[in-house]
C-alpha cells in the first residue's frame, strides 16, 4: 500500500514539474507578413528566409508589353532590417536589370537611393529625401548626369502617420499635379509592413477613403472614393474604388 502511495506521489510531482516547466517557456509572438498582393497590373509574391527576413518579391505581370515581370532580390540589410542593397532582376533579356543602394541618416530614415545598371555598373541616377521641419518630405529624382528631373513634396498628417498631400513638380519647378488624401480609417495598410528602403516614396499607416487629383494649378479635381475589407488583425485585405477597380492583399503569420 505504501509503495502505491509513493508511486502516485511521484507521478503527481513529475506532472506538476512538467506543467511548471511548460508554463515557464516564453511564448514567441507571431508576426504578420505580406504574402501576396494582386493588382490590375499583376501579382507580387513575397518570400522570406528562415529568419523571417524578406528575401525576394516576385512580380508576375498581367501585361508584359507595358510592365515586364521581375524578381526584386534583397542582397543585404542593416542591423534594423532596412534594405541596403537590392536587385531588380527582370525576366525579359531586353530589359535592364537595376541595382538599388540605399543610404540612411542617424535616425534610420532613408535619405538616398542610388540606381545602377547591374550589367555595366553605370549610374542610372538617384533619388534623395529631405525631412523638412513642417511635417513635409521633399523627394527629388536626378538622372545619371546629376540633373534634377522631378520633385515631389509630401505633406504628412499632424501625427506623422499618413500622407495627406503629394505635389509633383517638373524640373523647371512647375506644378504638374496634386494628390489630396482624406477620410482615413483607423485600420492598417499593407504598406505599413514594408521594410524601409523597399520604395523611396513615404507611405501611410492608415487607409484613405477619399482621393482627389488636380492637374496643374487650376485643374478640375478628379475624385475617387474607396471602400475596404480587413482581416481580424485590422490589416486591409481588399480595396475597391468607386469605379469598381479592386486590389487584394494576403498575409501570413510566422
Amino acid at each position: 500500500m505504501k509503495t502505491k502511495i509513493l508511486i502516485i506521489l511521484c507521478v503527481v510531482v513529475i506532472t506538476a514539474c512538467k506543467k511548471k516547466e511548460t508554463e515557464n517557456v516564453p511564448k514567441v509572438e507571431q508576426k504578420t507578413f505580406i504574402s501576396k498582393q494582386v493588382y490590375t497590373i499583376g501579382t507580387y509574391t513575397w518570400n522570406y528566409d528562415t529568419n523571417n527576413q524578406l528575401s525576394t518579391i516576385v512580380f508576375a505581370s498581367a501585361n508584359e508589353a507595358s510592365n515586364g515581370s521581375s524578381t526584386y532580390i534583397i542582397n543585404s540589410v542593416n542591423s534594423k532590417g532596412a534594405i541596403v542593397d537590392a536587385l531588380e532582376d527582370r525576366v525579359s533579356p531586353t530589359l535592364i536589370d537595376y541595382r538599388y543602394v540605399n543610404t540612411y541618416n542617424s535616425e534610420g530614415n532613408l535619405v538616398r537611393t542610388n540606381f545602377f545598371n547591374n550589367a555595366t555598373g553605370a549610374s542610372a541616377g538617384y533619388t534623395t529625401l529631405e525631412y523638412l521641419s513642417n511635417n513635409q518630405i521633399k523627394q527629388t529624382s536626378f538622372n545619371a548626369s546629376n540633373e534634377a528631373n522631378q520633385t515631389a513634396i509630401y505633406t504628412l498628417s499632424t501625427d506623422g502617420k499618413n500622407v495627406i498631400e503629394q505635389r509633383s513638380y517638373t524640373s523647371a519647378g512647375v506644378l504638374n499635379h496634386t494628390y489630396v488624401y482624406s477620410n482615413f480609417d483607423t485600420k492598417k495598410t499593407a504598406s505599413s509592413l514594408y521594410p524601409k528602403g523597399y520604395a523611396t516614396s513615404p507611405f501611410s499607416e492608415n487607409n484613405f477613403q477619399s482621393q482627389s487629383l488636380i492637374l496643374g494649378t487650376a485643374g478640375v479635381p478628379t475624385n475617387v472614393t474607396y471602400t475596404y475589407e480587413y482581416n481580424s488583425e485590422g490589416y486591409r485585405t481588399k480595396r475597391t474604388s468607386s469605379s469598381g477597380v479592386f486590389d487584394t492583399v494576403e498575409y501570413i503569420k510566422k
